[in-house]
């Protein structure tokens, strides 16, 4: 209830948005190359948390700002209202966030776990501390934020996966996959040291733990797999937001629940921050 009533009472803030949002370019030296990252900086003095937020298989850096404008929620607007710099990279169309073996032009895992938080902290106003830093994506950008927060604790606070695939070994013939991974016969364990839900089952829990919300549709075609996940995560009693709603793989469903997870974010950064600083 307290996420809520937080979160209408941000919806009711003012529709206009002052926010900076600019399209960069920014290198990354695992790769060889710069990649496309949309920017939102809120217009107000200071220095702020940052979000970063993942786009799924198929997508590109401009998915989450050009359909949060679409569908009314307002990219720049989200910076405004919570006072959040925003971070969406592009995540190539099926690198899944990881570090490929197989693909060198594909070191997703570096560059949006180590290069862009460095690159972001040092260009743009944010508070610039792991407590103040948190990753979302949607589908296969929620299995990467569940990833790159579970093997990079020390960079990220929290994450939440809206509709991920965070289970890399169901139907391993699809999205890409195997591209950077090889046939899932010929390496199991590879396979699973790069799958969210098999980190969870293998490995002890990251010191320090991460934040975790899980949010998924109903009708969504992952929802089996968050539900194992949900389970997984309470049998070895690692603390996190699980939510189902109605709903489906798609973006009215993502753009419509991003502000809940964008006040779980703002929860976990107040409960740490010095009140004359907020």
């Amino acid at each position: 209830m307290r996420l809520l009533l937080a979160a209408l009472g941000l919806l009711v803030a003012s529709s206009a948005s002052a926010a900076r949002v600019d399209t960069l370019d920014v290198p990354s030296a695992a790769m060889g190359r710069t990649v496309k990252v949309v920017v939102a900086v809120p217009d107000a003095a200071g220095r702020f948390p940052s979000v970063f937020l993942l786009h799924g298989a198929g997508g590109a850096y401009w998915n989450w700002p050009r359909r949060l404008d679409q569908y009314g929620v307002g990219f720049g607007r989200l910076a405004d209202r919570f006072g959040l710099v925003l971070v969406a990279p592009d995540g190539g169309v099926d690198s899944w966030y990881l570090d490929s073996p197989l693909d060198a032009s594909s070191q997703m895992a570096t560059f949006v776990g180590d290069e862009l938080p460095a690159w972001v902290d040092a260009q743009l106003p944010t508070l610039g501390e792991r407590r103040y830093r948190a990753i979302v994506g949607l589908s296969m950008g929620g299995h990467g934020a569940f990833y790159l927060a579970l093997t990079r604790p020390q960079t990220f606070a929290a994450a939440s996966a809206l509709s991920g695939g965070i289970d890399l070994t169901t139907r391993t013939d699809s999205w890409g996959k195997a591209r950077h991974l090889g046939p899932y016969a010929a390496d199991t364990s590879l396979w699973n040291a790069h799958s969210v839900y098999q980190i969870v089952r293998d490995r002890p829990a990251p010191d320090p733990m991460p934040a975790l919300m899980l949010d998924c549709g109903i009708e969504d075609v992952f929802a089996p797999a968050n539900r194992r996940l949900h389970a997984l995560l309470m049998d070895r009693k690692i603390a996190h937001d699980y939510v189902e709603r109605p709903g489906g793989h798609n973006w009215s469903y993502w753009t419509r629940t991003l502000p809940y997870t964008l006040t779980f974010f703002r929860e976990t950064f107040d409960a740490v921050r010095p009140a004359s600083t907020r």
